[in-house]
């Protein structure tokens, strides 16, 4: 995984709290562009809405049966 390095001069007292900020909205960020890849990668798919559904029909029922549900 990359990883980027961002400098900031946070005002003495404010540290925690700038941490805590900085926490929140990269955790969102983050999630945001898994959301647009996510997407990017449906758009070009070329699986078919009615086989989407019969597949996670699938999943479903197999980790039910892993479960003891059925």
């Amino acid at each position: 995984m990359g990883e980027v390095n961002i400098k900031v001069d946070v005002p003495v007292g404010l540290e925690k709290g700038f941490e805590k900020a900085i926490d929140v909205v990269l955790r969102r960020f983050i999630e945001e562009v898994r959301w647009e890849t996510a997407e990017q990668i449906i758009k070009e798919s070329k699986l078919t809405e009615e086989r989407a559904r019969y597949l996670a029909n699938e999943v479903k029922e197999s980790i039910a049966k892993r479960h003891g549900v059925l």
